[in-house]
């Protein structure tokens, strides 16, 4: 659906259905963008110096968490949609990855 460059994958619809998140390839590093779910106005919301993958929203749909990092290190993050406020949820050695919401 997209018609950007490169690699994306991971998509998940947002929980009222009209957005789409998914991380994709730019400049040799992976980042979550967010779309509309008929496949336009793509946005890259992280714009990060590291990888970002694996999006999982909210229930509320206002915040997408995901595992960003490097080879040395993964962690758990969430971005909220409107403001792009970032937050580092997990602060542990190793690779923290795939995040998920309880209802």
């Amino acid at each position: 659906m997209t018609n950007k460059p490169g690699f994306d994958s991971g998509a998940r619809y947002s929980p009222d259905g009209k957005q789409i998140a998914f991380y994709g390839l730019e400049n040799d590093l992976f980042n979550i963008y967010l779309m509309n779910a008929d496949g336009t106005h793509v946005t890259n919301l992280t714009n990060d110096t590291t990888e970002c993958y694996s999006p999982a929203w909210s229930p509320d749909g206002h915040w997408i968490a995901y595992t960003g990092g490097d080879a040395s290190n993964y962690e758990i993050w969430v971005i909220h949609v409107n403001t792009l406020e970032k937050r580092q949820i997990t602060y542990s050695e190793g690779r923290d990855q795939n995040p998920s919401w309880k209802n």
